[in-house]
């Protein structure tokens, strides 16, 4: 695992990003809100641009999921269906995706290592 580089806005969020091989690593950690999804699409953004064979976004250590955060995951999603995956046993994360349906339709997966081995 090689580390890249860590983004923070004011100290709401943080998102280290790991390579994994050719898979890159979101690990969110914090408050997915209107105020820092901004923050995780340009993440995502900027890691897709390396062309990695995988993108695994860690949500296990986000306390807080807006609506704003499931969005950027759905727009993930719709743009990048073959190398989304998303990490969580998080009760925080994985309530508002059961509710809204989205565990049905979003990868999820329990551990980075299982994402990594699809």
């Amino acid at each position: 695992m090689l580390t890249s580089g860590v983004r923070t806005a004011e100290q709401d969020i943080t998102i280290a990003v790991a390579w994994h091989g050719g898979a890159v690593e979101l690990a969110v950690t914090g408050e997915l809100d209107t105020t820092t999804a901004p923050l995780l699409e340009e993440a995502i953004a900027y890691a897709v641009k390396e062309d990695p064979t995988a993108l695994v976004v860690n949500l296990d250590a986000v306390q807080f999921l807006a609506s704003a955060g499931i969005s950027v995951l759905i727009e993930a999603n719709c743009r990048l269906p073959e190398l989304l995956r998303v990490v969580t046993v998080s009760e925080i994360v994985l309530r508002p995706l059961t509710i809204t349906g989205l565990d049905r339709v979003l990868p999820l997966y329990p551990t980075t290592c299982a994402a990594l081995a699809t």
